[in-house]
């Protein structure tokens, strides 16, 4: 069963770049195609990746032009300093700013890597950051 979702999710990521070459870009297709693909990803989600790293899905929001990518990292709050968060931001950048979501970003979509870290007492919520794909 994982291998076919698998499977099912490489042929998804393999047609937005066909979307992306074969026409001019359309928001419609975008949205359906990374509708299905956060479909088949959100199958079984949550997943831990590595260690203290879990998976926790996307979201696609197609009226609002937005992705979202979900990650929770098991890791202090205290140690997101403005350094990390510019590393995260370049990290991300260099994920999402090619082939397909390229074509997105230059066309008002906003590709977004949500990381959710623990509770603790200073944070009793936990903490969110929001990094989102700024391509040239």
């Amino acid at each position: 069963m994982e291998r076919k979702i698998f499977l099912a999710a490489i042929v998804l990521v393999a047609a937005v770049p066909a979307l992306a070459g074969a026409q001019a870009f359309s928001d419609e297709d975008f949205c359906r195609v990374m509708t299905e693909e956060a479909r088949v990803v959100n199958l079984n989600h949550p997943a831990w990746t590595g260690y203290g790293i879990r998976n926790d899905g996307m979201a696609v929001h197609c009226l609002q032009k937005t992705i979202e990518y979900r990650i929770y990292m098991k890791m202090d709050p205290r140690t997101l300093t403005q350094e990390w968060k510019d590393r995260r931001t370049r990290f991300w950048g260099g994920r999402v700013c090619q082939g397909a979501l390229l074509d997105a970003v230059r066309n008002g979509w906003e590709i977004a890597e949500v990381l959710q870290v623990p509770k603790t007492p200073q944070f009793p919520d936990g903490f969110r950051q929001r990094v989102v794909a700024t391509c040239r």
